[in-house]
């Protein structure tokens, strides 16, 4: 694959995460959501913080971890998406 269809590629896959997350800047599009290694971990560009996106039940559940680092946003991760499936379930009217 080549470099720019490999560019357009990844340009298509961040604006399907975010829709509304190019800014022009000096004629440019900058991209305001980064990905991470870690699966459901994504990286605000401009502030460099961490949001989780998880989804449990079918909603999709977007949360600041507020931290930087990768190290710290893991374990916050797992226990927000642990904490989230909890509450969920405890609000769920039986039938």
């Amino acid at each position: 694959m080549s470099q720019s269809k490999r560019s357009e590629r990844l340009d298509s896959l961040m604006l399907q995460l975010a829709p509304d997350g190019l800014k022009a800047s000096k004629g440019r599009s900058i991209p305001l959501w980064q990905t991470t290694p870690v699966t459901n971990l994504f990286r605000r560009v401009p502030s460099g913080m961490l949001f989780a996106r998880v989804r449990i039940k079918g909603k999709l559940i977007r949360r600041s971890l507020k931290t930087k680092g990768l190290s710290v946003a893991k374990p916050r991760l797992a226990d927000l998406a642990t904490s989230e499936r909890e509450s969920g379930s405890a609000t769920t009217p039986l039938t």
